[in-house]
C-alpha cells in the first residue's frame, strides 16, 4: 500500500523545516499506531527531507517527508507499506520510493 499526501498552504508562510519534518513524521507514526525503526535527515531533490522506516503489526514500511520551502510551501508525506504474508515485496516498495519525484 502506498500513500502520498501533499499539504499545500494557501498563503505565503514561513515554516521551520527542521521542526516541521520531525512533527510530520511523528504525526504519521502516531496516527498509524506504528513504531519508528529508523530516521535520518537529508535532502530530496534539493529540499529538506526526512527518510524513515517503520513497523505496523506484522508489516514494515518506508516513509519520506519533504518540505518545498518556497513562499507558499508544500509538505509531501510519502509512505509505502509491505507484508510478505500478502505477497508484497520490499523490492516493490523500494522501486516505488526510488521512482518518486516532486512536480
Amino acid at each position: 500500500m502506498v500513500t502520498v499526501v501533499v499539504e499545500t498552504f494557501t498563503n505565503p508562510t514561513k515554516i521551520d523545516a527542521s521542526s516541521s519534518l520531525k512533527a510530520e513524521r511523528n504525526r504519521f507514526i502516531d496516527d498509524a499506531s506504528a513504531s519508528l525503526t529508523s530516521s535520518r535527515v537529508d535532502t530530496f531533490e534539493g529540499h529538506p527531507a526526512t527518510y524513515f522506516t517503520f513497523e505496523i503489526r506484522r508489516a514494515k514500511g518506508r516513509g519520506l517527508v519533504v518540505i518545498q520551502d518556497k513562499a507558499i510551501p508544500k509538505i509531501y508525506i510519502v509512505t509505502a507499506l509491505y507484508t510478505r504474508e500478502n505477497g508484497d515485496s520490499v523490492e516493490a516498495v523500494d522501486q516505488f520510493m526510488d521512482s518518486f519525484g516532486l512536480n
